[in-house]
């Protein structure tokens, strides 16, 4: 009620006299209504203290290092020597060819597969070189050999209008031999022909699934060279002088190139399936007629001078690049 009057006072002041309202008197506060009263700010005000916070470090863990295992060696293999060298009776050095058990052929060549075991019960002596010309020379001065001579009956070479009665090429392989003098030949010293089996078994010289008888690196011309070989890419184009690249594990020369050799097998176009114990060829077949060479030659590319490769040959026909290497049992069967 006293504010509708207070605003009744305001429009009649307004009106009559001009009053603005800053002019209007102040409207009292009800009665028993306080005012609020505000506790001042004192005049040393303390702020609180800055608080900073103390963290206490995990211990820090000490890692005792593991004791550095010891490695125990493996047991150093030694491999039993190998008895040296002999000579037979007449005077040939033969190396000494352990028995055993190998992987024979090669399965990318047809000729040569399937690849099969080959145990070999028996060891044997081996020449540590093919047959020279000298060496053949003293059978047929013993009368138990017949002259190796080519298709137009002279004892040349490829090269050499004189080579096989040339002292000068005594120390070279001979050639010119067909499967029956060679058989004679070794036979004259109490030896044979060694079987297929024997002669890839010795070219591998101990090593195991190796395209060489040093190992898989490519043949060179290089003499004394331990991948060397005389194959069709070396200069001479001919024969060189026997042990003039260095010998497989076994101790044999040239059971790659140079000359191929004569074994004393008769040739199938592929070997028996399943593991065969001491195997000499077959007893007939397709091709009864003929015999198998081993080694390649300097005549031929240097695919054939792996130990693998495998070749037919005419037994009755000699070339300039066919040569002869014998074998001979073991008394006893101890060297």
């Amino acid at each position: 009620m006293n504010r509708i009057k207070m605003m009744t006072l305001v429009l009649l002041c307004a009106l009559l006299v001009g009053c603005s309202p800053t002019q209007m008197p102040a409207t009292p506060l009800a009665t028993g209504t306080a005012p609020p009263t505000h506790t001042p700010i004192p005049a040393t005000w303390t702020p609180l203290p800055t608080f900073t916070p103390t963290f206490t470090p995990l211990p820090t863990e000490t890692l005792t290092p593991s004791a550095t295992p010891t490695a125990t060696p493996s047991p150093t293999i030694t491999p039993t020597p190998l008895p040296a060298p002999i000579l037979d009776s007449r005077g040939v050095l033969m190396a000494y060819i352990p028995a055993g058990t190998f992987e024979m052929g090669n399965q990318f060549a047809s000729e040569a597969s399937p690849v099969h075991t080959v145990i070999l019960t028996q060891a044997f002596y081996m020449d540590v070189y093919e047959v020279t010309n000298a060496s053949y020379a003293a059978c047929v001065a013993a009368g138990q050999c017949a002259r190796p001579i080519n298709y137009y009956g002279i004892m040349e070479s490829h090269t050499r209008e004189s080579y096989y009665s040339d002292p000068e090429y005594a120390d070279y392989p001979v050639i010119f031999v067909d499967w029956y003098q060679a058989n004679a030949y070794c036979a004259w010293r109490g030896a044979r022909l060694p079987t297929e089996a024997e002669w890839e078994y010795a070219a591998r010289g101990g090593l195991e699934d190796k395209r060489y008888p040093w190992g898989s690196e490519s043949p060179v011309c290089t003499a004394r060279a331990v991948n060397g070989a005389n194959y069709d890419a070396c200069s001479e184009g001919d024969t060189v002088s026997v042990g003039l690249f260095a010998p497989n594990g076994y101790g044999l020369y040239d059971m790659a190139g140079n000359v191929e050799e004569w074994v004393s097998d008769l040739y199938a176009a592929n070997y028996p399936s399943g593991t065969v114990t001491d195997p000499k060829g077959p007893v007939t077949s397709e091709y009864d007629w003929k015999r198998v060479v081993r080694g390649g030659s300097w005549y031929q590319p240097v695919s054939k001078s792996s130990v693998a490769y495998r070749l037919s040959a005419n037994p009755s026909y000699g070339t300039s690049f066919t040569g002869i290497r014998c074998v001979a049992p073991i008394e006893g069967g101890t060297p």
